[in-house]
């Protein structure tokens, strides 16, 4: 019983990515260890460029940024993908002992992680830990690591199609044909 109805899923999931549309523009919100925006923008095929601004929690005054350049692989079909990159990441906390102080911390992160995209929903989840080199603050302490994971929810703002248009009207050197 459970083998036919996996199956069914499958297929129907299967259906229905091969009708949705790969995406060229996206942003939205990330949930988990950290909650933030997210921005992913196509930059080649297969090859994107992604921006997580983030907080610890609700009631945090620590806010980070990580930079990241993604290569994508399809797992099934092209809407089903797995990825995995690197970057650059910041990190300010508000450090309140008996002054406020802040502290701001430079890292590297790798991420690797799996999205699906139908329509104009794409939604992923990553692992992406973080190791940072350098702090900058009054307070005598050293560099650490840290780990996001997270669920990305993203609206599809330009799909690929929309998205190859656009950079040749604006002829970008990724909208130029190879000859």
């Amino acid at each position: 019983m459970y083998k036919k109805l996996f199956l069914f899923l499958l297929a129907g999931c299967s259906m229905v990515s091969v009708a949705g549309q790969t995406y060229f523009t996206t942003g939205g919100i990330r949930l988990g260890t950290d909650f933030g925006l997210t921005f992913k923008q196509r930059i080649q095929k297969k090859t994107t460029i992604e921006a997580i601004l983030f907080t610890d929690d609700y009631a945090s005054n620590n806010m980070g940024l990580v930079l990241l350049a993604d290569k994508h692989r399809s797992i099934v079909t092209r809407n089903f993908n797995m990825f995995y990159g690197a970057g650059l990441a910041w990190k300010w906390e508000l450090i309140e002992l008996e002054a406020p102080m802040v502290q701001s911390r430079f890292g590297i992160p790798i991420q690797a992680g799996i999205e699906f995209t139908v329509g104009r929903i794409n939604l992923s989840w990553d692992y992406t830990p973080i190791l940072y080199i350098s702090r900058k603050s009054n307070a005598s302490s050293t560099p650490g690591f840290t780990s996001l994971r997270g669920l990305s929810a993203r609206y599809v703002f330009l799909n690929k199609k929309e998205g190859k248009r656009v950079t040749k009207k604006l002829k970008t050197p990724f909208g130029k044909r190879k000859k």
